[in-house]
C-alpha cells in the first residue's frame, strides 16, 4: 500500500453552532411587536459598531439577549422601553 493510501482521510473541522447568545457570536433577532428582524454581532465594548450591527456586550439590547437560546424570547429594557425580540439565529463569528 502507498503512503498516502495509508493516511486517513481527514475532514475539514465543522465549527460548532453557539447555543447561546455571547461575545463572538452574531444574533438574528425579531422585535415581536413590529416584527423587525435585526442582526447584530456581540463584541468587546471597544471593538463596536453600531451601524454596522456591531455592539458591545455592554449596551442594554446585548445584555438582555446574552445567554439566550434559540426559540427564547427575552424581554429587553431600551430606552423607548420594554420591548420582546425573539432569538431566531445565532453563528459564530468568523
Amino acid at each position: 500500500m502507498s503512503p498516502a493510501a495509508a493516511r486517513p482521510e481527514t475532514q475539514p473541522m465543522k465549527r460548532k453552532r453557539p447555543r447561546t447568545v455571547a461575545a463572538g457570536t452574531r444574533a438574528t433577532i425579531r422585535n415581536v411587536d413590529t416584527g423587525e428582524v435585526f442582526n447584530y454581532t456581540l463584541t468587546s465594548s471597544h471593538k463596536t459598531d453600531p451601524a454596522a450591527g456591531v455592539i458591545s456586550i455592554d449596551c442594554p439590547l446585548a445584555q438582555g439577549i446574552e445567554g439566550r437560546k434559540v426559540g427564547d424570547k427575552p424581554s429587553v429594557e431600551l430606552t423607548e422601553g420594554f420591548i420582546i425580540f425573539e432569538i431566531l439565529d445565532i453563528k459564530a463569528v468568523k
